[in-house]
């Protein structure tokens, strides 16, 4: 049976590998800047394989929307919470964390 891989040995043999060609990982980083500003409104793909960029965009200030304290909300009696929903001014939505999928940052010293 094959050894299962030690953390610290892959992260050793990963950050060899950032530091052995970290120019070229530079060049990435600088190209991959430099075709977020050329995407201008939309982004492109071409080459040989894909390369999708997604232009860079502001935040987008889209409106005041009244917000209900979920304490107090819930110190309320079980038949104003029940008003509210009921006239609409409450509406209880399920409420979801997005999934993530990990996510591995390199540093090199």
């Amino acid at each position: 049976m094959a050894k299962k891989p030690d953390k610290r040995e892959v992260c050793e043999k990963l950050l060899a590998l950032r530091i052995k060609h970290a120019k070229v990982f530079s060049a990435i980083d600088g190209l991959k800047a430099e075709l977020i500003v050329l995407a201008g409104a939309e982004g492109f793909s071409a080459g040989k394989g894909q390369v999708t960029v997604a232009a860079a965009k502001p935040k987008e200030f889209k409106g005041d929307l009244p917000e209900v304290d979920p304490n107090a909300f819930h110190a309320l009696s079980d038949a104003k919470r029940q008003k509210l929903v009921d006239e609409g001014i409450v509406k209880i939505v399920p409420t979801w964390s997005r999934d993530f999928h990990g996510r591995v940052d390199v540093e090199t010293f």
